[in-house]
Protein backbone atom coordinates (compact mmCIF):
# COMPACT_ATOMS: atom_id res chain seq x y z
CA UNK A 1 0.00 0.00 0.00
CA UNK A 2 1.30 3.49 -0.88
CA UNK A 3 1.65 6.01 1.91
CA UNK A 4 2.92 9.01 0.21
CA UNK A 5 0.58 11.40 -1.41
CA UNK A 6 0.75 13.60 -3.82
CA UNK A 7 -0.47 16.84 -3.33
CA UNK A 8 -1.48 19.66 -6.22
CA UNK A 9 -2.04 23.37 -5.40
CA UNK A 10 -5.22 24.08 -7.10
CA UNK A 11 -5.06 27.53 -8.66
CA UNK A 12 -6.51 30.05 -11.76
CA UNK A 13 -4.42 28.02 -14.26
CA UNK A 14 -5.53 24.46 -12.66
CA UNK A 15 -9.38 24.43 -11.33
CA UNK A 16 -10.95 23.96 -14.60
CA UNK A 17 -12.83 20.83 -15.17
CA UNK A 18 -10.29 19.02 -17.69
CA UNK A 19 -6.96 20.14 -15.92
CA UNK A 20 -8.78 18.82 -12.19
CA UNK A 21 -9.65 15.60 -14.68
CA UNK A 22 -5.90 15.13 -15.70
CA UNK A 23 -4.10 15.81 -12.36
CA UNK A 24 -6.17 13.55 -11.13
CA UNK A 25 -5.73 10.70 -13.73
CA UNK A 26 -1.89 11.82 -13.37
CA UNK A 27 -2.00 10.59 -9.54
CA UNK A 28 -2.80 13.42 -7.86
CA UNK A 29 -4.20 12.45 -4.38
CA UNK A 30 -4.53 15.92 -1.88
CA UNK A 31 -5.74 19.15 -3.70
CA UNK A 32 -5.14 22.52 -2.29
CA UNK A 33 -7.33 25.14 -1.60
CA UNK A 34 -4.96 28.51 -0.69
CA UNK A 35 -7.81 30.61 0.77
CA UNK A 36 -5.63 33.44 1.11
CA UNK A 37 -6.58 34.10 -2.52
CA UNK A 38 -10.08 34.46 -4.60
CA UNK A 39 -13.06 34.38 -2.97
CA UNK A 40 -15.20 31.66 -0.74
CA UNK A 41 -18.10 31.28 -3.39
CA UNK A 42 -15.28 30.43 -5.88
CA UNK A 43 -13.57 27.83 -3.19
CA UNK A 44 -17.21 26.31 -3.24
CA UNK A 45 -17.74 25.55 -6.77
CA UNK A 46 -14.19 24.54 -7.03
CA UNK A 47 -15.06 21.93 -4.46
CA UNK A 48 -18.16 20.79 -6.27
CA UNK A 49 -16.49 20.51 -9.04
CA UNK A 50 -13.61 18.29 -7.60
CA UNK A 51 -16.00 16.22 -6.19
CA UNK A 52 -18.24 15.47 -9.64
CA UNK A 53 -14.94 14.66 -10.87
CA UNK A 54 -14.07 12.22 -7.96
CA UNK A 55 -17.54 10.76 -8.28
CA UNK A 56 -16.79 9.86 -12.03
CA UNK A 57 -13.19 8.48 -11.74
CA UNK A 58 -14.73 6.36 -8.50
CA UNK A 59 -12.19 7.07 -6.59
CA UNK A 60 -11.81 9.71 -3.32
CA UNK A 61 -9.59 12.96 -3.45
CA UNK A 62 -8.67 14.85 -0.11
CA UNK A 63 -8.85 18.62 0.53
CA UNK A 64 -6.29 20.54 2.31
CA UNK A 65 -7.69 23.88 3.18
CA UNK A 66 -5.10 26.24 3.26
CA UNK A 67 -6.07 29.08 5.76
CA UNK A 68 -4.92 32.33 5.87
CA UNK A 69 -3.83 33.97 9.11
CA UNK A 70 -4.57 36.96 10.59
CA UNK A 71 -4.26 40.06 8.15
CA UNK A 72 -4.04 43.59 9.76
CA UNK A 73 -5.26 46.06 7.48
CA UNK A 74 -4.50 49.87 7.20
CA UNK A 75 -7.58 52.33 7.46
CA UNK A 76 -8.73 54.34 4.73
CA UNK A 77 -6.85 58.13 3.92
CA UNK A 78 -7.97 60.80 1.69
CA UNK A 79 -5.51 60.23 -0.59
CA UNK A 80 -2.66 57.94 -1.81
CA UNK A 81 1.13 58.86 -0.72
CA UNK A 82 4.41 57.10 -1.75
CA UNK A 83 5.85 55.60 1.15
CA UNK A 84 9.99 56.65 0.29
CA UNK A 85 12.55 54.28 1.95
CA UNK A 86 14.15 55.33 5.32
CA UNK A 87 10.77 57.34 5.96
CA UNK A 88 9.83 57.47 9.27
CA UNK A 89 6.06 57.13 9.62
CA UNK A 90 3.34 56.70 12.53
CA UNK A 91 0.79 53.99 12.63
CA UNK A 92 -1.82 55.02 14.41
CA UNK A 93 -3.37 51.72 16.20
CA UNK A 94 -7.75 51.30 16.44
CA UNK A 95 -8.13 53.92 13.54
CA UNK A 96 -9.92 53.18 10.72
CA UNK A 97 -9.93 56.45 8.72
CA UNK A 98 -7.86 59.75 8.95
CA UNK A 99 -6.04 62.59 7.79
CA UNK A 100 -2.50 61.46 6.47
CA UNK A 101 -0.31 64.72 8.16
CA UNK A 102 1.69 64.71 4.19
CA UNK A 103 1.91 60.62 3.87
CA UNK A 104 3.63 60.26 7.69
CA UNK A 105 0.81 58.74 9.48
CA UNK A 106 -1.44 55.99 8.83
CA UNK A 107 -4.60 54.49 10.27
CA UNK A 108 -4.98 50.40 11.25
CA UNK A 109 -7.86 49.42 11.72
CA UNK A 110 -6.53 47.07 14.77
CA UNK A 111 -6.46 48.62 18.02
CA UNK A 112 -4.14 45.64 19.71
CA UNK A 113 -1.48 45.90 16.93
CA UNK A 114 1.34 48.15 19.50
CA UNK A 115 0.78 45.46 22.51
CA UNK A 116 2.53 43.15 20.16
CA UNK A 117 5.16 44.61 18.90
CA UNK A 118 8.59 45.53 19.81
CA UNK A 119 11.44 47.54 18.51
CA UNK A 120 13.27 45.53 15.42
CA UNK A 121 9.96 43.90 14.63
CA UNK A 122 9.21 44.20 11.00
CA UNK A 123 5.58 44.64 9.58
CA UNK A 124 4.83 43.31 6.38
CA UNK A 125 2.64 45.37 4.14
CA UNK A 126 1.04 44.11 0.89
CA UNK A 127 2.12 40.28 1.31
CA UNK A 128 5.68 41.43 2.00
CA UNK A 129 6.18 44.02 -0.83
CA UNK A 130 6.71 46.80 1.46
CA UNK A 131 8.83 45.97 5.10
CA UNK A 132 8.67 48.23 7.82
CA UNK A 133 10.47 47.97 10.75
CA UNK A 134 9.40 48.93 14.18
CA UNK A 135 11.76 51.64 16.29
CA UNK A 136 9.41 52.53 18.83
CA UNK A 137 6.19 51.73 20.27
CA UNK A 138 3.66 53.03 23.19
CA UNK A 139 2.71 49.62 23.77
CA UNK A 140 -1.28 49.71 24.56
Amino acid sequence: MRRTRIVATIGPASEDRATLKSLLDAGVDVCRFNYSHGEPDDKTELYRRLRDIEDELGRPTCILADLPGPKIRLGTFPEAHMLEDERTITLHCGVHSMETNGGSDFPVEYGGLSAELKPGDPILINDGLIRLTVLTTDGT
